[in-house]
C-alpha cells in the first residue's frame, strides 16, 4: 500500500535503544512516521 493512501499513523519512542544499530534508520524504513523523543531525565 502506498504511504499516501494509509490513514494510520505510526509513532515511535525515541530512547537508548534507538541510539545503537541503525534502530531510528529501521524504524523510518518500516514505515514509522512520527518519533517522540523521551526528554524527562531518568532518576536512578
Amino acid at each position: 500500500m502506498s504511504r499516501r493512501l494509509r490513514r494510520t499513523k505510526i509513532v515511535t519512542t525515541l530512547g537508548p535503544a534507538t541510539d545503537r544499530d541503525n534502530n531510528l534508520e529501521k524504524n523510518y524504513c518500516r514505515g514509522a512516521n512520527v518519533g517522540a523523543n523521551e526528554l524527562l531525565p531518568r532518576f536512578t
